[in-house]
């Protein structure tokens, strides 16, 4: 049924969801429009994060059913296959500093 233990997804996903938090500690909105290295490692996490939940998607949905997990994969795939309509905006799912 998995490629992989479940286990390992979950890492996964907790670990590219801090490394996100870490790509953007200290930044603000603009300083991270403007790092496009940073951007970058961020899109590429945000799809790790995706292809995990879309692993585990059914475990997911039956243990936390009013979380959007379905939301979270069409994200993925939208990044993936639409890379070039990404808003900014869109990846602002952690806190900058304020300035």
């Amino acid at each position: 049924m998995y490629n992989r233990d479940i286990n390992l997804y979950i890492n996964d996903i907790i670990d590219s969801a801090n490394a996100i938090k870490d790509f953007v500690n200290n930044m603000d909105y603009e300083d991270f429009c403007n790092d496009r290295k940073t951007f970058s490692a961020t899109i590429r996490e945000y799809i790790v994060i995706g292809e995990a939940i879309s692993s585990l998607m059914e475990i997911l949905e039956k243990k936390f059913p009013k979380y959007p997990w379905r939301m979270i994969k069409d994200f993925r795939n939208f990044i993936v296959h639409e890379y070039f309509g990404i808003d900014k905006k869109n990846c602002l799912g952690f806190n900058f500093k304020r300035t």
